[in-house]
């Protein structure tokens, strides 16, 4: 095609992938962590309880009392590169940078905080990507993770006037290739894996996550509503038996009933 005389410069025409991971704080302090929290516990598609109950507990409770103790965890592990999500989601993308060869430009973004998914979108569009692929980084589908995603990615396309051609990346859990890496990985007798630890670790996030708060959420209700037949079953202290000493036990909630926690070492 030729451009007439004096028409201004057409870039040449790009290929964005953005990969998208789930986020972090700016800084391992409690103001940055409630700010993260906030973000990521009022999305919706994580937590689906009607915001009418959900959010007094969140503002009430829940940010009142837990990054004090997240910032001091995300403490030992921040490094000069921020949170290891945000180190290794940055490395991955570098690590791509030449690897769909020329006119294809690798970003990455967080779903919470920062870099900001409709910042690099308009980033990438900006750089003259005419179309995105945007990748979520979960191999398996869900709603709290890859469509959460997806969706920030949507909304800020909803306030573009020109908007660039969106695909999305599908599940890639049974994928022969990723499937090989991962067989790879755990062949490394450098890395030791230990199967049962990685089994068990999302189960060991319950009581810091969930039943803390609950708890806290259970002693409110106790003092606002002392005679409640369920906050007296919750101050019950009658022994409980071994067979009800499990993760799944409603005990737990309240902390009458500690399961024990895996020998991982």
């Amino acid at each position: 095609m030729t451009i007439p005389a004096g028409h201004p410069a057409i870039p040449p025409r790009k290929i964005g992938v953005l990969l998208t991971n789930l986020g972090t704080p700016d800084a391992p302090d409690p103001k940055s962590v409630k700010r993260y929290l906030g973000e990521f516990l009022s999305d919706r598609r994580v937590v689906e309880i009607p915001a009418i109950a959900w959010q007094p507990i969140l503002r009430g409770i829940i940010l009142n009392t837990r990054p004090k103790k997240s910032a001091h965890a995300y403490g030992l592990v921040w490094s000069d590169e921020g949170s290891p999500l945000a180190a290794i989601t940055r490395r991955q993308a570098q690590a791509l940078t030449d690897a769909f060869g020329e006119g294809v430009i690798v970003d990455y973004a967080m779903r919470y905080g920062n870099p900001a998914i409709a910042d690099r979108l308009a980033a990438l569009k900006d750089a003259g990507c005419e179309r995105i692929l945007i990748a979520p980084l979960y191999p398996q589908y869900c709603a709290a993770t890859t469509a959460t995603a997806n969706d920030k990615a949507f909304a800020a396309l909803a306030a573009m006037r020109w908007q660039p051609a969106i695909r999305t990346l599908p599940p890639y859990h049974d994928d022969p290739a990723y499937i090989d890496a991962l067989l790879h990985r755990f062949a490394n007798p450098a890395l030791a894996h230990r199967l049962d630890q990685i089994a068990t670790d999302g189960s060991q996030k319950i009581v810091p996550r969930w039943l803390e708060p609950l708890a806290i959420a259970c002693a409110f209700i106790r003092m606002a509503r002392p005679r409640h037949s369920a906050v007296a079953w919750c101050k019950s202290a009658a022994p409980v038996p071994v067979s009800c000493r499990t993760a799944c036990c409603p005990r737990a909630l309240v902390g009458r009933c500690r399961p024990p926690m895996p020998n991982t070492r």
